[in-house]
């Protein structure tokens, strides 16, 4: 069984997304509703992100296209 779910990727080894954004939210002592917002926006490596939440650069910009409000 183990085998089966490893193969069709359904045994994941991680972490929820929002999990992840709880831990960023925490690193950089903001809202997580923030990181949510911005999230959808950004591209991977996100380092306008990472240096934002480290104090090195400011907030990122909100682009229309991408934006993302949570429901809850």
């Amino acid at each position: 069984f183990a085998i089966i779910k490893l193969v069709t990727g359904g045994l994941r080894i991680g972490v929820s997304a929002r999990l992840a954004k709880q831990a960023l939210a925490d690193l950089g002592k903001v809202d997580i509703a923030e990181i949510e917002e911005l999230w959808h926006g950004l591209a991977p490596p996100y380092a306008e992100l990472f240096a934002w939440l480290e104090g090195k650069a400011e907030k990122p910009k909100k682009t229309a296209l991408a934006l993302f409000r949570p429901v809850m």
